[in-house]
């Protein structure tokens, strides 16, 4: 039985210091002053803990949220092996096994994974098929509705969302016409 470090430490850092305002710095440039005279000071930075999103979203509107489940256990991997030989004839016969099995290991988990289920996946695929019936007909690659150009679908949910999808935008192309769905939602 081993007992991994897998970063242990290492991941409840990275969320100390993914959390705006769990860990902050604080400077002050370009100061001078004469030996003897009052030095400048530098204010101690605030902290509160808990944080709430509110807080740190207050700190910085791009900030990442992450906190370690403070029911973390350390993880283990049990190892094991079987093996025998045999002289049979004029040679060795070997049969080995060899296994292991991994206990509560962790990993981040995203609680902001991207959702395309919700109409967006299937109005990707029309978009994108839209797009190359387009680049077939006139060269260039449009994931809009066109009527004029035979087997061109609606795309529904993308046509609900503000600037209809911003299919008119060359990024927003370039993810339908590249297939990347993800990087789009």
């Amino acid at each position: 039985m081993n007992f991994p470090n897998d970063e242990f430490i290492r991941s409840i850092d990275n969320n100390v210091s993914t959390s705006e305002g769990l860990s902050t710095g604080a400077n002050r440039i370009n100061l001078t002053e004469a030996i003897g005279s009052n030095l400048p000071t530098l204010a101690a930075p605030t902290f509160t803990a808990p944080r709430t999103y509110a807080q740190n979203y207050a700190l910085n509107t791009q900030t990442a949220f992450g906190l370690p489940n403070p029911d973390l256990v350390t993880p283990y991997v049990q190892q094991w092996n079987f093996s025998t030989q045999r002289e049979i004839a004029n040679g060795v016969l070997q049969v080995s096994y060899i296994g292991n099995k991994a206990t509560k290991q962790f990993r981040a988990f995203d609680f902001n994974q991207v959702i395309i289920n919700n109409g967006l996946a299937e109005d990707f695929k029309r978009a994108r098929s839209n797009g190359n019936l387009s680049r077939n007909a006139n060269g260039v690659f449009n994931p809009a509705h066109n009527a004029a150009i035979a087997g061109s679908q609606q795309t529904p949910f993308l046509n609900s969302l503000p600037n209809a999808g911003l299919l008119t935008n060359t990024t927003v192309r370039a993810l339908i016409d590249t297939g990347q769905v993800g990087d789009l939602a």
